[in-house]
C-alpha cells in the first residue's frame, strides 16, 4: 500500500485502503454519494490475503519477503513469474520499480547470466517498465 502523495494531502484527500496487518487483510472504504446528493454513504470492505505491507514498510522488505525466494529458486534452475494486481493508485507500479533496484543488486552479486522483464498491464495496454514505459505489444502463440 503506498502513502498518500503530498498533493493528496494538501488538498486533505482520505485514505480509501486500510492495511491491517493483525489479520492481514486490506479495509477499502467506498465513500458514494446518496440518490439525493446530499450525504455520503460509507460501505466498508473487508479482503483476506497472504501478506499485507503498510505504507510505512520499505520496498527492501517486500522485496526480502517476496521477491527474494523467488530468485533463490530461478538460481537454482526453475522460473519465476510475480503477478501484482489491484486498485489503480495502490502502488503496485511503485513498489515494483523498488524492487527492480533490489534486484538489479542481488543479480549482479550472483554472477550470472539472467534476465528479467517487468511490464504493467492497465486495461488494453502494456507498458515496458524498463523502458519509460514504451507501450510494448503482447502477443500469443496458439
Amino acid at each position: 500500500k503506498r502513502p498518500l502523495l503530498d498533493f493528496e494531502v494538501k488538498d486533505r484527500h482520505w485514505d480509501a485502503v486500510e492495511a491491517l496487518r493483525r489479520d492481514s487483510s486490506v479495509l477499502c472504504h467506498d465513500g458514494r454519494l446518496s440518490r439525493c446528493g446530499r450525504q455520503l454513504v460509507m460501505t466498508h470492505r473487508h479482503f483476506a490475503v497472504d501478506k499485507v505491507w503498510c505504507a510505512s514498510e520499505s520496498t527492501k522488505q517486500v522485496y526480502e519477503d517476496v521477491v527474494q525466494p523467488l530468485l533463490k529458486r530461478v538460481l537454482l534452475g526453475s522460473g519465476a513469474t510475480l503477478l501484482c494486481m489491484g486498485q489503480t493508485g495502490t502502488g503496485k507500479t511503485h513498489t515494483i520499480c523498488g524492487v527492480v533496484d533490489c534486484l538489479v543488486r542481488d543479480l549482479a552479486a550472483a554472477h550470472r547470466d539472467l534476465s528479467a522483464e517487468f511490464f504493467e498491464i492497465h486495461g488494453k495496454k502494456c507498458c515496458d517498465l524498463f523502458a519509460d514505459r514504451k507501450e510494448i505489444h503482447l502477443r500469443s502463440c496458439a
